[in-house]
């Protein structure tokens, strides 16, 4: 029996209500101004610490450093899924040895 799986899609749905990588920096830089300057006092005496301001450039960083991550982390996901594999064949056959998880 030959059997496949298909996925497919056609298409691509944007919500209703979005904000930009600029919009969300002058937000958060916004918000960040106040805190600091509402905590003047116990940023100096290094009770609390200052909120940083943000890019839009900083946000494509991260977003590159996640992509990046997450192709890690698939290349990872498959070597140990992998290895596990292997591990259970050679402990099947004749060959012995420990299997660390």
């Amino acid at each position: 029996m030959n059997s496949s799986v298909v996925i497919s899609g056609v298409g691509l749905w944007t919500p209703e209500n979005s904000i930009s990588n600029e919009e969300l920096v002058t937000s958060y830089n916004a918000w960040a101004e106040h805190f600091n300057q509402q905590n003047h006092a116990a940023i100096e005496a290094g009770e609390l610490e200052a909120k940083p301001l943000s890019s839009p450039e900083f946000i494509e960083k991260i977003k590159a450093l996640q992509s990046e991550k997450t192709s890690i982390q698939s290349k990872l996901d498959s070597l140990n899924n992998s290895i596990k594999t292997k591990c259970h064949t050679s402990m099947r056959g004749s060959t012995i040895f420990k299997c660390i998880h």
